[in-house]
């Protein structure tokens, strides 16, 4: 009866733990020191958290407002869809972005276009998506 209870008792003090990480929202995400020094107003840009390998990855909006050869000019959008940041990244050759559901290799992106990129809570870095294990090359930003 004690080893019961003792696994009842366990197995209720996990399951909150495990609710509250998968809940859990913009507001909750304990951002590390390089990401807020890199991207001060990533609580504003915050449209989401997605929990991959026990890492709290954020979900980020991003408008293409620019592209060239080699690098692709984004906003940064909060969620009132206004601009906080410009970050101009260099994606690999066969990179490809989420874009209204869509899988898009970055060289087809047009301006106008939103895709969703990530970054891990606590290290200063975008994602393409979360099955990317490389990060963008980011090649400037700044605030807006």
């Amino acid at each position: 009866m004690n080893k019961l209870f003792g696994a009842v008792c366990a197995a209720l003090l996990v399951m909150p733990a495990i609710a509250m990480a998968e809940d859990m929202g913009c507001n909750d995400v304990n951002f590390g020191d390089e990401v807020l020094a890199a991207f001060p107003k990533i609580r504003e840009a915050c449209q989401g958290v997605t929990m991959k390998d026990g890492k709290a990855y954020v979900q980020l909006k991003a408008e293409v407002v620019a592209k060239d050869k080699d690098t692709l000019t984004v906003h940064m959008m909060d969620r009132q869809n206004k601009p906080v940041s410009e970050i101009k990244v260099a994606p690999g050759a066969e990179d490809r972005a989420n874009v209204e559901g869509k899988d898009t290799k970055f060289k087809d992106l047009q301006k106008g276009q939103d895709l969703s990129v990530y970054l891990e809570h606590d290290r200063w870095g975008l994602y393409s998506s979360l099955d990317q294990s490389n990060m963008m090359k980011i090649v400037s930003r700044k605030e807006l």
